[in-house]
């Protein structure tokens, strides 16, 4: 193990000892998606693996625990549990939209990535239940100028043609959705045709239901 560290150490820049806000890096921990990875200790005594452009950069300064926070009055509403999860798909690795999101350089504007005031203040409340965030450039941030609230039927008309899921209160298509999770987009279509939840179709592994049968 101890060689491997050491090999990673050689390969690639090594952040370890190094303070990024709150974020000390710890180790390397190699390539994924084209980019490498540390394991960083956050302040709030956290551990996780984030990829090194990103606090370089000055794009991540903690590990998420500022947006953990429960905001008074806001943790219960819809608005929150939204843009909890688009902050999350945006900035945390580990969240199953990240390959779609953070990982394809999608990311949360600076004034609603600390706030969830301000981003109800831009964006208003939803309107119902049915609205989840949209964006009108589908490779620019999480920003308002760019977002805006918008029903299912509205988000597939820029989707014609495809089969889309709405999951964790973003909707894509099907093909991103199995890129994402790590699946194959025949065994994923499978599924939804057996009537399988998108939500239980996204997050059971590969052979599944093979085994859950025999």
């Amino acid at each position: 193990m101890e060689h491997e560290y050491q090999q990673i150490k050689k390969r690639f820049n090594d952040l370890s000892g190094h303070r990024f806000g709150k974020l000390l890096a710890i180790k390397p921990l190699g390539r994924r998606n084209g980019q490498t990875h540390f394991l960083f200790k956050c302040d709030c005594g956290d551990e996780v693996p984030i990829a090194g452009v990103h606090v370089t950069s000055g794009r991540q300064k903690t590990c998420g625990c500022g947006h953990r926070q429960v905001h008074h009055g806001r943790s219960r509403a819809p608005e929150y549990q939204i843009w909890r999860h688009m902050v999350a798909r945006c900035t945390n690795p580990k969240n199953i939209g990240y390959r779609l999101y953070g990982g394809r350089g999608i990311k949360v504007c600076d004034r609603w990535l600390d706030s969830v005031d301000n981003f109800i203040a831009d964006m208003g409340h939803r309107p119902s239940k049915r609205h989840s965030v949209d964006r009108r450039e589908n490779d620019g941030p999480y920003a308002a100028w760019n977002c805006y609230w918008a029903l299912p039927k509205e988000q597939g008309r820029n989707r014609r043609g495809l089969r889309v899921i709405t999951f964790q209160g973003k909707t894509a298509s099907a093909s991103e959705w199995a890129e994402a999770v790590g699946l194959k987009y025949t065994t994923l279509l499978r599924r939804l045709k057996k009537g399988i939840p998108p939500k239980e179709a996204l997050t059971k592994p590969c052979g599944y239901y093979r085994k859950s049968a025999a």
